[in-house]
């Protein structure tokens, strides 16, 4: 690559702009870069001269593989507005988030030890214990960083159950997904850019039996949790 030359420069607009370099960036953009003094610009030239010597060398080691699927992934990223660079540190993240992370079936026992350590009631345990190891049995083996708010939307949709009864399951696994947050095994709470889903106007509903014990277990934590509240 050719070296960028030092350019007088005159604007009097800008008139402690004295010197300006023009180079192209990594991407190929053409740029300028303006200095005040003219060994700024030389050290500015010789640092990037340098880099781009660096590069080259290294770019040499490159396979020709190699050099093909790179040029692959930029223009599949390209039509997208994104670089190789922008794709590598969302990897990156992805891969972070996913070591601190745990498969759900592990997290869904710890959740539920948590949950009796904190001597909830009977019910509101069995509760959580069947709607919780029915998302288990699907997702188990999977790690709870990776679950998205579009497979959890999913899977409450396909549940074969009354809309009130899909909100229940989706209130279980909002505390299990705001536990994994609260630890650090997922960024966020994907439930919660999940709907809720509205029950048909006008329906009488009968409730089951787990679900009367579900809402009576329900009521007895909220006052649990007014209570403490107002000791706060």
């Amino acid at each position: 690559m050719k070296r960028p030359k030092v350019n007088p420069y005159s604007d009097p607009k800008r008139p402690h702009l004295k010197w300006y370099v023009g180079y192209r960036d990594s991407d190929g953009k053409q740029k300028r870069r303006f200095f005040k003094i003219k060994k700024e610009a030389e050290k500015f030239v010789a640092e990037f001269s340098d880099d781009q010597e660096e590069l080259g060398k290294g770019a040499g080691d490159l396979s020709p593989a190699l050099k093909k699927e790179a040029l692959e992934c930029w223009k599949l990223l390209a039509a997208h507005g994104k670089t190789i660079r922008d794709a590598t540190n969302h990897f990156l993240i992805h891969l972070e988030q996913t070591q601190k992370s745990e498969k759900v079936s592990i997290l869904a026992e710890e959740f539920e030890a948590a949950k009796k350590a904190e001597s909830v009631s009977v019910a509101y345990m069995r509760d959580i214990r069947t709607r919780l190891r029915r998302f288990v049995g699907e997702y188990g083996e999977r790690y709870a960083s990776e679950i998205t708010p579009k497979e959890l939307q999913g899977y409450l949709e396909k549940l074969p159950y009354e809309n009130l009864t899909k909100n229940h399951h989706r209130r279980v696994l909002s505390a299990f997904f705001g536990y994994c947050e609260r630890l650090g095994y997922c960024a966020a709470n994907p439930i919660e850019k999940t709907a809720k889903v509205k029950a048909v106007s006008g329906e009488i509903k009968i409730f089951t039996t787990d679900e009367v014990k579900w809402l009576l277990a329900a009521a007895r934590e909220l006052k649990h949790l007014d209570v403490l509240a107002s000791l706060a």
